[in-house]
């Protein structure tokens, strides 16, 4: 049997720095050269190297001490080789022997006379021969002699089988003595290591060999019983969440200085075109985001203890409502201003049609009510709550697993909730993308941000998605993904700030006392020709040009005809002589561009 497990050990490669087996009991010796199974001897030794196996000891550990027969284990083992005997057991025979006599020698009390047949049917000697053998206490050529509960207790030696190693380490524990005892064979050595002496209190010592052998490991060291587990809280750090949170405060003073300029210059002309009221909306958006920054940062550890896990679970529904809301009143401020120059410019009847900003509140406050019905039934159905989870890391040490511990918002139907609220706002973001697609070509002074809104829409679609995608594959690991998620919403924000604001900021300081006269809307276009179109336009322009240059040349001539008569009307004007006019009528040389001229002439005959 334990060839065909060494042979199995062999296959399955369990053998090595982190493996140590452990035979219990007592084999043969040589015994894994009686190999019948599909190892060879060679791989059965290479699993069984280092191998520990226990047994009980063929003689005592201390051979100077005299036993009952005034015999000492070094003797006994002297006259055993002069006997030639190498059974194993021979000394525990003997222990036997000396066991039964000392018991015999302590019978007093019972009567001395009995016959074969009845000697262990009488109960006094029955019983009174297993008390004195349940208390016999003496020194045999196996070791101390004593027994507990029936059974001997004596010394078990501990040896490890060893076979051609070229380089060990080995270590040595400060309570274990090694005894050394040796069994060679052509390829392997069975190395006695301890011995483990009985104590009066059912315990054991391990005492020292004289040679000093340490036990072989094939490692640095003994290999793990088990799989060290390591347990690390991974945290966001201080640090980033103080970086985070200055630049979220930044953004923050940045908003709130755009909301001022907003409401001083409210009755500027171009600020006052632009629907400075919806401009605030983007601004509250823009800041309730920079927030939600904050509360992503917030784990139990900043909290403490006490209230951690109510609070955290307030925290984790804070952080949806308000991020959400935040980019449910900033995209939908965006989304309206698309919306209108999009209707505006692709309505047949748009100079007659005006959209007042209370339809663009309307607008957003439609997009803000699905926003809090669908948060509302998130919460009081299946509300987020704070859950610790691990993750494991495997260390260089096979045997030594890092477990990081991590805190994650969830709820039972999370996936489902967060479906509903991606389909929602992403259906949002494809029509807005449509929309500033759309109106891409689309100058108007009067509304002068349309530009930068499709651009901030842009940016928020691309943003989004990316933020999404990066946090779903950094979710455990909390630093990480909270620097990504919040790089990305700060970048987000600021950029839809400074695309509404910067250029409004720019007109006002151009012209503080908006005396600026507005100029026409303007819209461009961009027609898409083939190579056919483009060389036909070349031939066109060619002909054109040539007709141009004919009528130029004509045109030159009829000048040069005019001016003789000028001249001549002139010289008669100066004559005072003159009786009369007359009227020569001028021909000029017809072009399809000139019509003809009569000129009066003076006629002085009269």
């Amino acid at each position: 049997m334990a060839i065909r497990l060494f042979c199995e050990a062999y296959r399955y490669q369990l053998f090595g720095s982190r493996f140590q087996w452990i035979i219990v009991g007592y084999y043969e010796p040589e015994w894994w050269l009686n190999n019948p199974g599909p190892c060879n001897t060679s791989e059965v030794l290479t699993a069984l190297n280092g191998t520990l196996q226990t047994r009980v000891a063929r003689l005592g550990y201390h051979v100077n001490t005299r036993t009952m027969a005034d015999l000492t284990p070094d003797q006994f083992q002297f006259d055993l080789s002069m006997l030639k005997t190498s059974d194993y057991f021979v000394g525990y025979a003997f222990d036997a022997i000396l066991t039964l006599t000392s018991a015999f020698e302590q019978l007093k009390d019972c009567p001395n006379e009995f016959s074969n047949d009845s000697i262990w049917r009488q109960s006094c000697w029955r019983n009174e021969l297993i008390n004195i053998i349940k208390n016999t206490d003496i020194e045999g050529v196996t070791g101390r002699v004593y027994f507990n509960n029936g059974d001997r207790i004596g010394e078990i030696a501990i040896e490890q089988i060893l076979g051609r190693i070229e380089e060990i380490r080995c270590i040595f524990y400060s309570t274990f003595r090694i005894v050394f005892h040796n069994h060679k064979s052509t390829q392997v050595d069975t190395v006695q290591l301890y011995v483990a002496l009985p104590t009066n209190q059912s315990k054991y010592i391990l005492l020292p060999a004289r040679t000093q052998r340490n036990i072989t490991w094939h490692g640095n060291g003994p290999p793990n019983d088990r799989i060290k587990h390591i347990e690390l809280d991974q945290r966001i750090s201080i640090l980033t969440y103080t970086i985070m949170a200055i630049l979220s405060g930044i953004g923050i003073c940045l908003a709130i200085g755009f909301f001022v300029f907003n409401i001083i210059f409210r009755t500027h002309r171009f600020i006052r075109m632009s629907s400075p009221q919806i401009n605030n909306l983007i601004i509250a958006g823009c800041i309730l985001s920079y927030a939600s920054v904050l509360l992503m940062g917030i784990d139990s550890t900043l909290l403490g203890k006490r209230s951690s896990e109510s609070s955290m679970n307030f925290i984790c529904a804070a952080r949806v409502w308000i991020l959400s809301i935040g980019f449910t009143i900033s995209f939908g401020a965006i989304f309206s201003k698309t919306w209108r120059v999009h209707a505006i410019f692709t309505t047949v009847n748009a100079s007659k049609r005006a959209i007042k900003d209370y339809r663009l509140f309307i607008f957003v406050g439609v997009l803000f009510a699905i926003d809090i019905v669908l948060l509302a039934a998130w919460q009081i159905v299946d509300p987020l709550k704070i859950f610790k989870d691990i993750s494991q890391t495997q260390t260089k040490d096979e045997d030594v697993v890092i477990l990081w511990i991590y805190e994650e918002c969830r709820c039972n139907r999370r996936p489902i909730w967060i479906t509903m609220h991606s389909i929602y706002k992403g259906v949002l973001m494809v029509v807005g993308s449509r929309f500033a697609w759309a109106t891409r070509n689309v100058h108007i002074t009067a509304l002068n941000d349309s530009a930068y809104v499709g651009m901030s829409l842009y940016n928020v679609v691309l943003l989004s998605i990316t933020t999404a995608v990066v946090g779903y594959f950094l979710r455990d690991q909390p630093e990480r993904s909270y620097i990504v998620t919040s790089i990305f919403i700060l970048l987000c924000v600021t950029i839809i700030l400074c695309l509404v604001f910067v250029p409004k900021v720019r007109e006002v300081a151009k012209d503080p006392r908006s005396m600026a006269k507005p100029q026409r809307a303007v819209i461009s276009t961009v027609k898409r020709v083939s190579l056919q179109e483009k060389l036909h336009d070349k031939q066109q322009t060619l002909v054109s040009i040539k007709h141009i240059a004919s009528q130029n040349q004509m045109l030159r001539l009829n000048a040069v005809m005019c001016d003789v008569l000028i001249n001549k009307l002139l010289a008669a004007i100066d004559d005072p002589n003159h009786e009369g006019y007359r009227y020569e009528i001028f021909m000029p040389i017809s072009t399809s561009t000139t019509d003809e001229l009569t000129h009066p002439v003076i006629d002085p005959i009269g």
